[in-house]
């Protein structure tokens, strides 16, 4: 392991320390600062870019005009090593195939995999994939079933179901390709009353599933966890703004937070951690419309550099669609995922002062379906996943620039 130098530290904080170490210099705010008085309970009109931006055409001539749609599911551990699954050529089945070259060449794992929840869930982008290594994978979906969680050890070849209840959203405390194996899975399962809305959460050195209390039964929720923190985000409306719970021990004991959004008809729609900085925390606050011309109700970002305590707002990403998904790369970038007429992903490179858009697409309500980053340099993201041709976007230069990736062709 190499030595951090002083300049590289600094060059790799994440976004919301990034901007309040430029208060009063630059565009970030601290007018909406607010202090939080945790109660411990046990149980991103933006500024122009300073740098081009990367705007990538939605379609190549070889999609335009035909309906062999790719992948409903992507998985990247490493900049040219992931895993896509598509619809097979029985019912309620898929094909699974592998890439170690970015999409050049892909190679077929499992055919005719049986994939969790009914029929129609892959087709219709409701199962999820989540790769931690080379070997270790999962395949999960929200659906009402049986079998609503498949793993498997030996890189896709083989899967075997786990006993856990439908599962909404799958996270890991490290996201890295060279610390996931010291990494805890966590499971987020809302389906059914209130005894089974649960976080479940599976260690390194166990292959069982420890089941975790929630610090609430609300339906609407959002996870996100770094390191030995997780979070839990009841998202808000236009009367309520959301709540939000943090753990700094796995889940064992949780403390509340105050929500920062403030503008009356906002709530918190989207939360998440630094990659790395497990202290740091990126909430937007959305009023469910695009803000309109003088009014203060579009998306509003805000971020905390102590896992909640004390909120300060930072520069407002792009006003354009609903969103999707946010995501922080540590480094001091951070990255919005919007849908609606056209789909949008918005990018700032320097602690939130500037916004730039850095893919356009016109795939309409279909959206996106995943962003991570493996490092802080390397990120990926990827949607729609039904009803429109797939596409899936790298980056390897902390998300200046982006490219597409040849995905497989359906069999």
């Amino acid at each position: 392991m190499g030595v951090t130098r002083p300049h590289e530290r600094a060059a790799r904080l994440p976004v919301v320390v990034a901007c309040l170490l430029l208060l009063g210099v630059t565009g970030c705010s601290d007018s909406s600062s607010t202090d939080a008085s945790p109660d411990s309970t046990p149980a991103s009109a933006s500024s122009p870019a300073q740098r081009p931006s990367s705007s990538v055409s939605p379609r190549s001539g070889a999609t335009q005009g035909r309906l062999d749609f790719g992948p409903n599911a992507v998985s990247f551990i490493a900049a040219d090593q992931g895993w896509a699954l598509s619809p097979g050529s029985c019912t309620g089945c898929g094909d699974l195939e592998t890439t170690a070259d970015a999409g050049a060449h892909w190679r077929l794992v499992a055919k005719g995999l049986k994939v969790p929840g009914n029929t129609r869930a892959l087709v219709e982008g409701r199962v999820g994939m989540y790769f931690t290594d080379t070997n270790t994978g999962y395949l999960y979906t929200g659906d009402r079933c049986s079998t609503c969680l498949l793993s498997t050890r030996d890189a896709g070849r083989s899967w075997q179901p786990t006993p856990l209840p439908a599962v909404a959203q799958l996270v890991s405390s490290d996201e890295t390709t060279t610390r996931s194996a010291t990494a805890t899975i966590y499971a987020l399962t809302l389906r059914g009353g209130p005894e089974q809305r649960a976080i479940y959460r599976r260690t390194p050195d166990s292959t069982a599933w420890a089941r975790v209390e929630l610090p609430t039964s609300v339906p609407n929720l959002v996870m996100a966890a770094q390191g030995s923190t997780i979070g839990i985000l009841a998202t808000g409306t236009h009367e309520q703004h959301g709540r939000l719970w943090v753990s700094t021990d796995r889940g064992d004991t949780w403390m509340i937070r105050q929500v920062p959004c403030q503008s009356s008809g906002t709530g918190a729609t989207l939360f998440s951690l630094a990659l790395g900085h497990p202290s740091a925390m990126l909430i937007d606050c959305f009023s469910g419309e695009p803000s309109q011309q003088g009014q203060d109700n579009g998306h509003q970002l805000y971020g905390s550099t102590d896992t909640g305590l004390h909120w300060s707002r930072l520069g407002d990403p792009p006003q354009t669609g609903y969103t999707t998904l946010l995501a922080d790369n540590g480094a001091g970038h951070a990255f919005l995922a919007t849908e609606g007429g056209i789909n949008h992903l918005a990018a700032t490179h320097d602690g939130a002062r500037h916004w730039q858009m850095a893919i356009t697409t016109d795939q309409g309500s279909f959206g996106w379906a995943g962003l991570r980053f493996v490092n802080p340099t390397t990120g990926f993201i990827f949607g729609p996943t039904h009803y429109a041709p797939e596409q899936l976007y790298r980056t390897l230069d902390s998300g200046a620039t982006w490219q597409r990736i040849p995905l497989p062709r359906p069999h």
